[in-house]
């Protein structure tokens, strides 16, 4: 083999370190179309072969990869199945704070479950559809990490993404006709009111 082909195999192996398991895969599989179109042949080019067959040897030469940082954690000091908690129920009987969190008052919050609660999709889940509310706003409003939100409600991440997924669009559709904005008059008037009021001129 030339210096020149060692110097280009050099180069796989540096490209493939950087490859995900999955583009490997479609590498593979584009790979073993080309095997094919070259078997069909009735004399293959010696050279070709070789080059298939170290590449080949490359790419099952590369190890598993390390498992993930959640996945040894888990492993290390075990992992409690997500039941769902009822979030809900706790924080109702705190109407103040829950208003804070949430930006409407339990009154409210409640016509607004009797809005969404026929909107959304009749499957099972591990959240009541007050919870999912409760949910949706809570991060709406104070924007809490993912990772935070499993903890309080008992659920996965991808749980909560789905949640949200299902929920905004919903509470789109309900509450922009809702939504007034001002007109460009009412827009001069903010401007002229914080020019009054602020020292720094706008």
């Amino acid at each position: 083999m030339t210096d020149q082909g060692l110097y280009s195999y050099y180069n796989i192996v540096t490209d493939i370190c950087r490859l995900t398991h999955m583009q490997i895969l479609r590498i593979l599989l584009v790979l073993a179309g080309f095997i094919e179109i070259l078997l069909r042949r009735p004399v293959i080019d010696p050279e070709i072969l070789e080059t298939v067959q170290a590449f080949l040897s490359l790419v099952l030469a590369i190890p598993a990869p390390l498992p993930s940082v959640q996945t040894r954690i888990e492993e290390l000091f075990g992992r409690v199945p997500f039941q769902g908690r009822d979030v809900y129920t706790h924080w109702v009987g705190h109407p103040f704070q829950m208003m804070r969190v949430t930006g409407v008052t339990p009154d409210m919050f409640n016509d607004l479950l009797a809005e969404v609660s026929p909107m959304l999709p009749d499957q099972d889940r591990l959240l009541s559809d007050a919870n999912i509310l409760l949910l949706t706003l809570l991060w709406l409003r104070c924007y809490p990490t993912v990772c935070l939100m499993c903890l309080i409600f008992d659920v996965s991440e991808r749980t909560i993404g789905r949640y949200l997924n299902m929920m905004i669009p919903i509470l789109d559709a309900i509450l922009s006709p809702e939504v007034i904005w001002p007109t460009a008059a009412d827009w001069q008037n903010y401007r002229y009111v914080y020019n009054n009021n602020c020292r720094y001129k706008v």
